[in-house]
């Protein structure tokens, strides 16, 4: 029997990549998530986490554990307050942020929490790169969705510091 290779899917969208696995065959297991994006983080949980579930928590841890992080409405600006999206929105966001195991924004994880994995993969914004992006590029530090590439690089750092890096 083979070990089920334990995979970290950073900028997650809803998945394509996990499912891009199981389509080609691969034994696998998420351990953690990268997403911000509120409606793509409940599709993944919709196409990704059936029969997976977890006990209901109190409003109050609800908002302990959505105020840790941040959300975006629209993939471009984060939610302010997440309070505002109402209560039933986030008992749903909470439910697939929990059961999708997400670390929330890239920007925010801090590779000191990450559990231990055999690869990790990212499909990062590509939207600057694009004439339709105003070609705005990616270089490091320069704020645009596609300079979010470089939080993968300070991942892997703070990953090799702890000696565990992906072996992919």
């Amino acid at each position: 029997m083979n070990k089920k290779l334990r995979v970290f899917e950073a900028f997650a969208g809803i998945g394509a990549q996990a499912s891009a696995l199981k389509r080609i065959g691969i034994n696998f297991e998420i351990v953690g998530i990268s997403e911000w994006f509120i409606d793509a983080l409940n599709c993944y949980d919709a196409l990704h986490n059936e029969g997976i579930s977890i006990s209901k928590p109190s409003i109050e841890e609800i908002e302990k554990e959505l105020t840790a992080h941040t959300f975006s409405r629209d993939s471009s600006k984060p939610i302010p307050d997440i309070r505002r999206i109402g209560q039933n929105q986030m008992e749903n966001l909470y439910y697939s942020h929990k059961k999708s195991k997400n670390f929330g924004s890239i920007t925010e994880i801090d590779p000191a929490t990450m559990p231990e994995s055999d690869l990790l993969i990212y499909s990062f914004p590509c939207q600057d790169l694009s004439t339709g992006g105003k070609t705005e590029g990616m270089e490091e530090g320069s704020g645009t969705r596609s300079s979010l590439l470089w939080e993968i690089k300070r991942i892997l750092l703070g990953l090799k510091e702890r000696n565990i890096l992906p072996r992919y």
